[in-house]
């Protein structure tokens, strides 16, 4: 059998409990965990399917060793990042400065157990004026950070070592979410019990994840998970349907989000594939949990038009592009080949110069038919003409 058809069928009794068939106990061999391990480790999700075969009482082979001790781990890092969590949350209380949880911390409710959903940070939301004030606090609070802001956030780490990403906006520096990212605050209103916590309406948090998966999509890939949470949200949140189609309508999300749809309904329903839904899980599923860098640049071509066009912006960033990683250029644009300089001279300081060599290659590696392979695809899941107006990072997708 398929690996990937295992690793969803365990996911599926992760979620949804009930006792394992017959089927799927049979094909629990060896062969087959370790495979689905591997797979599950990939866009982690090792921890998930632990939960299923630990019920089932196999002997301690050393794949299921590795899945318990995937387990364990997820557990602890629950347990410390909830910690940080509510610390962090009390600070920001305490300081009377609004915030409004994001991601991770919100989908975690709807898991049957919380550690079941791991996050790699925590991320909160709060005004761009108080976003001094924000760190002020936290840094009295034993949180460390180097205030180097990037588009949309300051990184902190708390003693034990949890990073937060403390976001001043949400936006992806793309050309269709963006207007709609920027309304963030419009759709949060005040959570029961709290003076300064805020809660995105279940129409704006579902459309958020929606927008960051294609964000993250269009980067290389988007991984398992967020296609998990999106059928876990479908299941046990509830929403207004028009309130939110008119969002998607407005940031042309609309096919994104049914093909999407329909690829959940796919692997954790049993529904039968299309020839364009096949194509998407094989995109997903080769980028694991982040994206790859082959996926990534094959998109840029795409919307480039052709590899010298692509390679030519690598090398010389277009203005939008370098203004949005150094401001200074939105006020003085003449100073823009002093700051094609320097963003050189920051790869060679940085150690990205190797990084930057392999990527040059990749891109040489990639056919005509290729980019006109995926221009057709990303047409065909309504990701077609969206544009990414940022400055491309490496670190956005990860080989």
């Amino acid at each position: 059998m398929k690996v990937e058809r295992f690793l969803f069928a365990l996911l599926h009794y992760a979620i949804c409990g009930g006792e394992v068939n017959a089927q799927t106990v049979a094909d629990c061999t060896s062969e087959n965990l370790q495979a689905a391990y591997s797979l599950a480790q990939k866009h982690d999700l090792a921890h998930m399917i632990a939960q299923v075969l630990e019920k089932l009482d196999f002997p301690d082979s050393d794949q299921m060793k590795k899945l318990k001790n995937a387990k364990m781990k997820a557990i602890y890092r629950y347990a410390r990042m909830s910690y940080e969590y509510e610390q962090l949350c009390k600070t920001l209380e305490d300081a009377e400065i609004p915030y409004v949880p994001l991601k991770g911390s919100v989908l975690r409710v709807y898991y049957p157990e919380p550690w079941m959903r791991t996050s790699g940070d925590i991320d909160v939301l709060v005004h761009e004026n108080d976003l001094a004030a924000a760190v002020n606090a936290l840094e009295g609070c034993g949180w460390t950070t180097d205030n180097k802001r990037v588009c949309h956030d300051i990184s902190l780490h708390s003693a034990s070592g949890v990073h937060l990403e403390l976001h001043f906006k949400i936006t992806e520096n793309m050309d269709n979410i963006d207007p709609v990212l920027k309304k963030v605050w419009d759709y949060s209103c005040p959570a029961p019990g709290k003076r300064y916590e805020y809660m995105q309406t279940n129409e704006y948090f579902l459309f958020h994840h929606i927008a960051h998966m294609s964000y993250h999509f269009i980067a290389g890939g988007c991984g398992i998970r967020p296609v998990l949470d999106l059928w876990i949200l479908k299941n046990r949140m509830k929403w207004d349907e028009e309130k939110l189609a008119d969002l998607l309508k407005e940031a042309r999300l609309e096919k994104f989000y049914e093909c999407i749809t329909e690829l959940m309904h796919c692997w954790f329903e049993g529904a039968a594939y299309s020839q364009r839904i096949q194509k998407m899980e094989d995109y997903i599923l080769q980028g694991g949990t982040y994206g790859i860098l082959s996926n990534k640049i094959l998109v840029e071509q795409a919307a480039a038009g052709s590899s010298r066009t692509h390679l030519r912006q690598r090398i010389l960033q277009p203005y939008d592009m370098l203004s949005s990683y150094y401001p200074i250029l939105k006020r003085y644009k003449w100073l823009t080949p002093l700051f094609q300089v320097v963003r050189w001279i920051r790869v060679f300081q940085t150690g990205r110069f190797r990084n930057s060599v392999y990527e040059l290659k990749v891109n040489q590696s990639i056919s005509a038919d290729q980019t006109q392979e995926i221009k057709l695809f990303l047409a065909d899941i309504g990701l077609s003409g969206i544009r990414r107006s940022t400055q491309t990072q490496l670190d956005d997708a990860k080989e």
